[in-house]
């Protein structure tokens, strides 16, 4: 039996999340912060798939993303949403580590 299209981005959202996890408990937290944002990247793009039986588009704005699937974000999950993205570009980019 073959996997569903957003079973399989739903599965690698879930491969994130346990990553996350142990990064986590190994004090990598930056690398936590990038996974979890995978996590809820992916399983948008389930949605988006599921939704509309095509492939998600090519973003990595969860906001957008979103937008896309048809769902309404809380303020408080919007702030973290921009703010999540925000800090680890701002963090991957930082040329003198302290």
């Amino acid at each position: 039996m073959t996997t569903s299209v957003p079973q399989r981005w739903a599965d690698q959202a879930q491969y994130d999340l346990d990553t996350a996890r142990a990064m986590l408990d190994s004090g990598r937290y930056l690398y936590v912060l990038f996974c979890c944002q995978q996590a809820v990247e992916k399983m948008l793009k389930a949605v988006i798939v599921k939704q509309t039986n095509e492939f998600p588009p090519r973003l990595h704005n969860l906001m957008r993303l979103a937008e896309f699937a048809s769902l309404e974000i809380p303020e408080a999950r919007a702030e973290f949403f921009v703010n999540c993205r925000l800090t680890i570009s701002r963090h991957a980019t930082r040329k003198n580590w302290t």
